[in-house]
């Protein structure tokens, strides 16, 4: 299925726990209600605990659409959902606390602007890593989507 994203519309996350699910949303433009009802249908966790990004992979395949992981780096020139983390960066093999974890909040980008789930503000991604202190640590897109 061919999935294409002409506008997003800011969607506030409703629960500390679902800017996964918010940014899911905005970057397929489907009504957050809709992504809510089906990643309850598949565990009700992800509605109070939140979901990593595998688990997106997953909620997305069920409007028919394919998530791939693409390097970091890339994501000011595609659309899609970025992780990002507050803090320094955790070494490899050392053990993580959830505090620690290596990714703790999840953001719509689209034509280069980050659409925050959590206060409902598009950023300007270097102005919005500054702010937030948060830096960019994994990136989703939708498979053959621009």
């Amino acid at each position: 299925m061919s999935h294409s994203v002409v506008c997003v519309d800011p969607i506030f996350q409703r629960s500390d726990a679902d800017c996964g699910l918010a940014s899911l949303a905005m970057t397929l433009g489907v009504p957050y209600r809709e992504v809510c009802l089906t990643a309850a249908q598949m565990d009700k966790k992800f509605i109070r605990e939140g979901v990593w990004l595998r688990e997106l992979i997953a909620i997305a395949r069920a409007f028919d659409v394919e998530l791939v992981y693409r390097p970091v780096s890339e994501y000011a020139e595609v659309n899609g959902i970025l992780a990002v983390a507050q803090g320094v960066r955790v070494k490899r093999g050392t053990k993580r606390t959830k505090r620690q974890r290596d990714s703790d909040h999840l953001v719509t980008i689209f034509q280069n602007v980050i659409f925050d789930p959590s206060s409902g503000l598009a950023w300007v991604p270097e102005h919005y890593f500054s702010f937030t202190k948060r830096r960019p640590t994994r990136f989703l897109t939708v498979a053959g989507g621009e």
